[in-house]
């Protein structure tokens, strides 16, 4: 299967304005593109695989991806019934593989209808381009999610310990505080102790100078 580009969607009303875009009959052509794998739609846990991936999504024979596989199928079913799906596979061949043709302006299979070139293909920019499934926006979503957070929490426990730190560096801080309070308290109280002493003695050496010079008085009287 060879996709040759897109047209607008007027030319699928009829035969003969389709026939305006992408020609009639056979003609031998140069096909310049990229083999790629047939696309595919990501379902879900809940309802398991996306039906699209396996029929046209409308009437007019629209589909959401490429699937080159399914769409011979279906077209071999719709023509020769769904008996014989082996062998017009066989036969005819259905492959999970398709060639998109590259924007060359060649001109061999392409239509010049209102100043525009028909089928429309992409160019080597395009398809260089990369282009994210919505499956990876949303695994990208829950990564970042995931990382902010982990982020937040993070900085919610390391915000809580710096509080735990503070009430630590200041219960130690009063601590200290009161303890040196208290040396002070125990070194004035300590101070004036010797100072007692020291005025006790004086006291007591005054005392017994004073007994001396009493007991010398009496003698000399006698």
């Amino acid at each position: 299967m060879v996709n040759r580009g897109w047209v607008p969607i007027e030319a699928g009303k009829h035969r003969t304005m389709l026939a305006q875009y992408i020609g009639e009959g056979f003609a031998n052509i140069t096909v310049k593109g990229i083999l790629r794998r047939e696309e595919y739609l990501g379902g879900s846990f809940l309802q398991g695989e996306n039906p699209d991936n396996h029929a046209p999504v409308a009437a007019d024979l629209s589909w959401l991806v490429t699937r080159p596989f399914d769409m011979a199928l279906h077209y071999y079913r719709k023509r020769w019934g769904s008996e014989r799906d082996s062998e017009l596979v066989k036969e005819h061949g259905a492959h999970h593989y398709y060639v998109e043709m590259i924007e060359d302006f060649s001109g061999d299979d392409q239509r010049i209808v209102r100043g525009h070139t028909w089928p429309r293909r992409r160019d080597t920019d395009e398809i260089t381009y990369v282009h994210l499934t919505p499956i990876v926006h949303l695994m990208y979503v829950f990564f970042w999610f995931s990382i902010s957070a982990g982020s937040l929490y993070g900085m919610g426990k390391c915000y809580r310990r710096q509080q735990d730190i503070f009430k630590l560096r200041k219960m130690v801080d009063s601590r200290s505080i009161h303890l040196e309070k208290k040396r002070q308290q125990e070194a004035q109280a300590y101070m004036d102790a010797m100072k007692e002493v020291d005025r006790l003695k004086e006291v007591s050496a005054a005392g017994a100078v004073a007994g001396k010079l009493g007991s010398g008085k009496d003698d000399s009287k006698k």
